[in-house]
Formats: C-alpha cells, sequence, structure tokens
C-alpha cells in the first residue's frame, strides 16, 4: 500500500445525516479515511459508510461497501482502512473498521447521525495506490 495523495473532505457541525460530494476514482485501489470528532452531545454516535455508484442509474443509486461499523461516541481521531489487502475485521485503539475491498470507479462517503444530537467532526481521505 502506498499513499499517493491526501484530501480534505469536510468539516461540520451537525445532527442529520452528512455525504461528501460523488469521488472519482481516477487510479487509487483503495481509500483510508480519518475523522476527528472534537465535540459529542449524545449517546447514539456516528456511523460511517462508504457508498458505489451504481452507473446509468436516475436518480443516482447507491449501495453500501462496508458492513456498518462501530458508532464512533466519544471524541478522538479515527480511522478506516478501505483498499484490497486490508486485514478485515482487523480494530486497534484507533482502527474503526479495516475492510478488504476495492474501491468503485464512483463513490461517495455517508456519515449518519443515529440520535439527532450534534456532533463536531472533520475528515480527510488518502488516496492509496
Amino acid at each position: 500500500m502506498n499513499w499517493i495523495e491526501q484530501e480534505q473532505l469536510f468539516a461540520v457541525t451537525a445532527n442529520t445525516t452528512d455525504q461528501t460530494k460523488e469521488r472519482v476514482n481516477h487510479r487509487w485501489s483503495g481509500i483510508r479515511l480519518y475523522v476527528q470528532v472534537t465535540a459529542v452531545s449524545g449517546t447514539g454516535g456516528l456511523r460511517c459508510l462508504l457508498q458505489g455508484k451504481i452507473p446509468g442509474f436516475s436518480p443516482a443509486t447507491y449501495f453500501n461497501l462496508n458492513e456498518d461499523p462501530p458508532l464512533l461516541t466519544a471524541t478522538g481521531i479515527w480511522c478506516f482502512d478501505w483498499y484490497p489487502g486490508a486485514l478485515s475485521g482487523r480494530t486497534s485503539a484507533n482502527i474503526v473498521q479495516s475492510c478488504s475491498i476495492k474501491v468503485p470507479y464512483v463513490f461517495q462517503i455517508l456519515w449518519q447521525n443515529t440520535d439527532a444530537t450534534a456532533y463536531d467532526y472533520k475528515t480527510w481521505i488518502d488516496y492509496l495506490i
């Protein structure tokens, strides 16, 4: 796994579901997604889903590529590893989810707030080859 590019996706204070704009995968096999949660006001948590887009459907149709990860319920910096060869099921102090999957050509990141209370967080992504 080699890192080739990094980009900040967004920083929000949110009590709803948020998603990134569609990303086009030009040459990457996978991604490492980071989130820094700086304020938590509820007990439900944040859920992060990697979604692929089904081409040619109108309206846009997405499907989940990862299983439901553990909910983020505390402040800190957390990591999601989604790339071929990632050790599926591996978790550690800061790795929330690790899945051996190839990122599709068009994808988005969906953040679901499970209890409608406010969370402050920002995300950034490493594109991996």
